[in-house]
């Protein structure tokens, strides 16, 4: 069937709309409800981190942002566009967290059928009706399901767990499956007190529940780490979320228990470890001599690996093209898709795919054969 969607550049205005919706709908009367309601139903979303949410989509949602996006989607559309419907199985960890997955459906012209999380709160729904106001025929384009039913393609997120049931059941269909991820900062050493207020809004925003949020810190040979807990003191944010709270003190008792060393500054674990998948509440450090060292902590964990965060990435991650090489030019590719500046791992703009897959590219070519 023709897709009955509107041009790419008949959304731009609605798109724009959207944007200054969602910047002003912490001044409206009705957001104290929403706040509340919302922290009832996910007492992880708490109104600070509602309101992040919220300025963050203002922000993606900017005209040159949307100008570009619009671009590239049209560029990469074909010139006959076929109405499928899109399966889509959201995660709940973070407020509207799903929410550009339905966005790139229906920007694509396609419908969606959509499985929201029981951690949703009400969120997702919430901001399409807002969405829908500017652009009334993307209402009838999406469905909340409590069962995703014969799916043309699936975009479905879940836990480990949950992914070999993803591709037991929509294996044979064109999708994108994806699990739980983490990020990775690099400390250079000469970081200034901005830098460390950025990287400690990528830490603890969300109280670190994200893909994006920073689990594991990379320093130089022979750097203090107490410098890591000082820098990030500079966030005001002081755990008082209860469950946080409950998981700090047993991460705590946990690294005394086993006598395992660590440093903690009273919001945060910080425990010697490689690996950057760590325990909510805990923040892993692990240190590199040279380019070669640094390549060897992170080459490994590139498929797991969200964000990498640091100061001036691009001049100073691999001046001697060390690292290229022995990534070869795909892999280098999905690395530099991966950097990002300290404190905007959780401001993604439009163009910024989970796990550095284009979904765009992905809904739009549906009808090339199934790899």
């Amino acid at each position: 069937m023709a897709s009955p969607s509107p041009s790419f550049a008949e959304l731009r205005e609605p798109l724009l709309a959207w944007g200054a919706w969602f910047r002003e709908s912490p001044q409206q009367p009705s957001w104290e409800g929403l706040a509340a309601q919302t922290a009832a139903l996910n007492p992880w979303f708490e109104e600070a981190m509602l309101r992040h949410a919220v300025e963050a989509w203002s922000e993606a949602l900017s005209p040159r942002e949307i100008e570009a996006w619009l671009s590239e989607a049209e560029n990469l559309a074909p010139n006959e566009r076929t109405t499928r419907e899109i399966g889509l199985v959201l995660p709940g960890n973070l407020p509207l967290v799903g929410l550009h997955d339905v966005l790139c459906v229906l920007v694509s012209g396609h419908r969606a059928q959509v499985k929201l999380s029981s951690d949703d709160a009400g969120l997702t729904p919430w901001a399409l009706e807002g969405l829908s106001r500017f652009w009334p025929p993307f209402g009838s384009m999406v469905q909340v399901v409590d069962r995703v039913v014969r799916p043309d393609a699936v975009i479905a997120t879940g836990s480990e767990s949950a992914l070999p049931y993803f591709e037991q059941y929509f294996g044979h269909l064109p999708r994108l499956i994806r699990g739980h991820r983490n990020s990775t900062a690099i400390v250079w050493g000469d970081e200034e007190e901005a830098d460390w207020q950025g990287l400690a809004s990528d830490v603890f925003l969300y109280y670190g529940k994200g893909c994006r949020n920073v689990s594991r810190v990379l320093v130089p040979k022979g750097y203090d780490p107490t410098r890591v807990l000082d820098g990030l003191r500079t966030w005001e944010w002081k755990g008082e979320n209860h469950r946080y709270r409950n998981n700090l003190d047993y991460q705590m008792a946990l690294q005394i228990i086993d006598r395992q060393p660590f440093l903690q500054n009273g919001s945060l674990v910080l425990r010697q470890n490689a690996d950057p998948r760590s325990p909510l509440g805990v923040l892993h450090w692990e240190e590199f001599q040279n380019h070669s060292e640094l390549l060897a902590l992170v080459q490994p964990w590139l498929e797991q690996t969200q964000c990498f965060v640091g100061k001036n990435l691009t001049e100073r991650l691999d001046p001697h093209g060390e690292i290229q090489q022995s990534l070869g030019p795909e892999k280098w590719k999905t690395f530099q898709k991966q950097w990002t500046a300290p404190g905007q791992t959780q401001k993604p703009g439009l163009r910024h795919y989970a796990d550095g897959i284009d979904t765009m590219e992905f809904l739009l070519n549906l009808d090339e054969p199934l790899r």
